[in-house]
């Protein structure tokens, strides 16, 4: 079950996205019952919003969070890169 509420969370990768149990559904193909199952337990601890006006949600502010967390801690943790320029062997130095 936390494989597919992971499917759900990353159909909205783009965080102005909107979707309804539907739209969700076909995306994930999964059944309509599940997805709704899903949504209800993701809005209540957070990683979704539900939008009553256009009965659809969004990512929640849970998942933002968590999101921008993991972006900095995994920032913290990468080695410095160098440019991707092009790579010059030995020889080819004068």
């Amino acid at each position: 079950m936390v494989s597919r509420a992971f499917d759900v969370l990353r159909c909205f990768a783009d965080p102005e996205i909107r979707l309804g149990n539907r739209e969700i559904a076909e995306r994930c193909d999964l059944p309509r019952s599940t997805v709704s199952r899903l949504t209800l337990t993701l809005t209540r601890i957070g990683q979704l919003e539900y939008l009553p006006q256009d009965q659809k949600y969004r990512i929640g502010p849970n998942a933002a969070a968590m999101s921008a967390s993991l972006m900095l801690s995994q920032e913290a943790h990468e080695p410095y890169r160098l440019s991707s320029g092009p790579m010059l062997s030995i020889g080819d130095a004068k």
